[in-house]
């Protein structure tokens, strides 16, 4: 008899198995239906705890993995800003050196005949040699 108050979660009717104190039947049964309803409120309770728990974890865990998105949001971003700067330094960069390269295309007229330099050094071979109307052949070794 106790055993089987113990598998039906009838543990407090435990003293009351060997001598019952009830004078009626009536009471037994409301005595075993306010045992059924502390059990049954007892595991309620029970199971309100492991949602909370469960709940709770899973916040901490939200909020770990929140704090894990917005540092490596924070440090994406930081990445982003020196990236961003460092294009801003290579794009001036850039920008001088394809000027210094117009220019110097200018000078040389890359692929159009014959070049301002080597005019310039016509010039000045012949400035320099009023009576010599050729090319010295250091000057036309470079551009010839």
């Amino acid at each position: 008899m106790s055993r089987w108050l113990v598998t039906q979660g009838l543990a407090c009717l435990l003293p009351f198995s060997h001598n019952p104190p009830f004078p009626s039947l009536f009471s037994l049964s409301l005595h075993i239906l306010v045992c059924l309803f502390s059990r049954t409120k007892d595991l309620e309770l029970q199971l309100s705890d492991a949602r909370l728990a469960q709940q709770t974890a899973m916040a901490e865990q939200a909020k770990a993995q929140a704090q894990t998105y917005e540092h490596s949001a924070t440090s994406a971003l930081k990445t982003e800003v020196e990236l961003r700067k460092q294009l801003a330094l290579y794009s001036g960069k850039f920008d001088t050196f394809q000027s210094a390269i117009e220019s110097s295309n200018k000078a040389f007229k890359v692929g159009g005949g014959g070049g301002g330099v080597q005019r310039q050094a016509r010039t000045l071979c012949f400035v320099n040699h009023p009576s010599s109307t050729a090319i010295p052949s250091a000057v036309s070794f470079f551009f010839y």
